[in-house]
């Protein structure tokens, strides 16, 4: 379990708060790990005259992880977010909901020297 703080460097990357969780397990010499986590961006300016509201975005990962011998091994990774943004204009008279779905995998190759 973790959580994840980063400060405000500007108005059009703001700073987020991650909470994650997670389990381990080993097999033999496969492991597996799977993590649920939550994000939530500060508030931002992208555009003069307007600012983004987001909402919690979750997020799952599964992790698998097999060692080939005793320096190297293979990984691989799957992860999936769903994101929702709500642009709003300061003047009042117009916004824009977005909802963004990304899915990723990643295959590694580890050698340890």
């Amino acid at each position: 379990m973790g959580i994840q703080y980063r400060f405000k460097s500007s108005e059009k990357f703001p700073s987020f708060l991650l909470l994650t969780s997670g389990v381990t397990q080993a097999f033999f010499s496969v492991v597996v790990s799977a993590d649920v986590s939550a994000k939530k961006r500060d508030n931002a300016r992208p555009n003069v005259g307007s600012r983004t509201d987001n909402a919690w975005t979750p997020g799952v990962n599964l992790a698998i992880g097999k060692t080939l011998d005793a320096r190297r091994g293979l990984t691989l990774t799957l992860a999936h977010e769903r994101q929702k943004i709500n642009g709003v204009l300061d003047s009042g008279y117009g916004a824009v909901n977005t909802k963004i779905k990304s899915s990723s995998a990643t295959f590694a190759y580890y050698q340890a020297f």
